[in-house]
């Protein structure tokens, strides 16, 4: 055993080279002295970790790792061991426990939670009929805290492995081509949301990130977009649900080109906007500089546009039509005008360069189709002659 540091406990070096600092916690029932272990690949590590445990025993608030329960053990994981998370994605974390895991085993001591415990959640929530996306959500939410437990050495399996989980049905994407494209900008022409709708289909943006849209990030001279943040809900427990301004959905910057008639409408909008603050003095707030807003320069609400968007695409006979199609259109334009799939690809900010290749697929097949049928048509003109 290493020789002991001031205050830093007992500590040697294991087998397999990484390191085992050993403290008391106490005395069983028997009065026999209870030892507990903390682990790291360091020396430097462990001490760290023995001054922790050593200040929270000397504090009063140390918790026995035999005693913990799954709730004190989600408590800590949120506070400490997501810090580097996304607020947004704590929030979600911590709604989904609340309302699907700790009712089940919040009281249950962590080293007690079984496999069956475990699906017996994953088996409530599919009574209940909630997605299986969300069901999957959940699972993956429940190994990510257990498997900090299993690092920290508090738990050895991980109860959320190998769980039966329902599989997703993948949407099937719909595009705007031809006929249909033409029919959806007149009927949005005029009409509410006319510029949002018809910028969407032309910048291939997601909705979040148009209605988070600034004029900072709108250059007219190098007739440029930065995009670099979205609009999202706010789902913070215990609050109203609002709206607050987040990074994009993959936390990627990028910058865009998009056609000329873009930035005219850009200008359009800047023009009511100034005519609207005019008109409205003191009551305009545009706290955020934001491009989309509402006649007072508050931020739009994503539901609405939403429903008036749903409301456009029924009207051409697409009721299915999500608005994330239309960044399926655009990608849809963008092969038919010829751009190689690897700058729409960037353009668009997609994690994966397979969702811009299925696109790229149906659009070489239809059009593979279409000059055979031009082909055909061609042929039959020189035998009926």
């Amino acid at each position: 055993m290493a020789k002991r540091g001031n205050g830093e406990g007992c500590i040697r070096q294991r087998g397999d080279k990484s390191w085992e600092g050993i403290y008391t916690c106490g005395y069983d029932k028997n009065g026999k002295l209870k030892r507990r272990s903390v682990y790291g690949k360091t020396r430097g590590e462990v001490q760290k970790k023995l001054r922790e445990v050593l200040s929270s025993i000397d504090n009063g608030d140390y918790v026995d790792p035999a005693k913990l329960t799954c709730n004190e053990w989600f408590d800590d994981w949120l506070k400490r061991y997501l810090m580097n998370t996304k607020e947004s994605t704590r929030a979600q974390y911590e709604l989904y426990l609340r309302l699907y895991v700790r009712p089940s085993i919040g009281h249950v001591k962590l080293q007690k939670v079984s496999f069956f415990m475990v699906k017996n959640i994953i088996l409530d929530c599919i009574a209940e009929d909630l997605s299986a996306k969300t069901i999957r959500n959940l699972n993956g939410i429940m190994h990510h805290a257990f498997a900090d437990a299993i690092k920290v050495r508090l738990i050895k399996e991980n109860p959320a492995d190998g769980q039966d989980l329902p599989k997703v049905q993948k949407k099937k994407m719909l595009f705007l081509e031809g006929e249909s494209r033409a029919a959806f900008c007149n009927e949005i022409k005029g009409k509410q949301y006319e510029y949002l709708f018809f910028i969407a289909l032309f910048t291939g943006m997601r909705q979040g990130e148009l209605l988070g849209l600034t004029w900072d990030a709108v250059d007219f001279n190098q007739k440029t977009i930065t995009i670099s943040q979205q609009l999202k809900r706010d789902r913070k427990i215990g609050s109203k649900v609002g709206y607050v301004i987040d990074s994009t959905k993959t936390n990627n910057i990028r910058t865009i080109c998009p056609a000329p008639i873009v930035f005219d409408l850009l200008k359009k909008i800047r023009r009511e906007q100034m005519e609207n603050r005019l008109k409205h003095g003191a009551d305009f707030d545009n706290p955020y500089n934001l491009v989309f807003t509402n006649e007072t320069g508050h931020h739009l609400v994503s539901v609405y546009v939403l429903k008036v968007f749903k409301a456009r695409a029924k009207a051409i006979g697409l009721p299915d039509l999500r608005f994330h199609d239309l960044r399926h259109s655009h990608v849809v334009m963008r092969a038919e005008n010829g751009d190689d799939m690897k700058s729409v690809s960037e353009d668009l900010g997609h994690s994966d360069i397979r969702t811009t290749a299925n696109i790229y697929a149906h659009v070489s097949q239809r059009m593979k189709e279409e000059s055979a049928k031009r082909m055909q048509a061609l042929a039959e003109a020189i035998y009926a002659n």
